[in-house]
């Protein structure tokens, strides 16, 4: 995704000159989220936001990734937990190995 330059710094400007209160942005941010990646020193950010504000979002995963950081799309390796109930289930006969496994509904958009 090319871009973070000038045009991308001035549509997050605009954008946080536009908000003066926290409230404006309910039932506009879905979810915003930082955790810790696996990798050290990594960082998994989490986004989710309401169609208005989708160029915004455009705008700051570019800069994002102009900065050093990398846009990864689709679901996350399975977590430990994931992997042990799937292979409970395969044992019980209630799951096959190759079927797909998902356990959030959310359409949040990763970085």
């Amino acid at each position: 995704m090319p871009g973070g330059g000038d045009a991308d710094k001035l549509i997050i400007s605009q954008h946080a000159a536009s908000i003066t209160t926290p409230q404006q942005l309910l039932n506009r941010i879905h979810c915003c989220r930082a955790a810790t990646a696996f990798q050290p020193d990594t960082l998994k950010l989490t986004f989710s936001v309401s169609p208005g504000l989708q160029a915004t979002l455009e705008a700051l995963i570019r800069i994002i990734a102009v900065t050093g950081g990398s846009l990864k799309l689709g679901a996350p390796p399975r977590s430990v937990h994931e992997r042990a109930l799937s292979k409970m289930l395969v044992n019980m006969g209630e799951w096959k190995e190759n079927e797909s496994f998902c356990i959030s509904t959310s359409s949040a958009n990763p970085v």
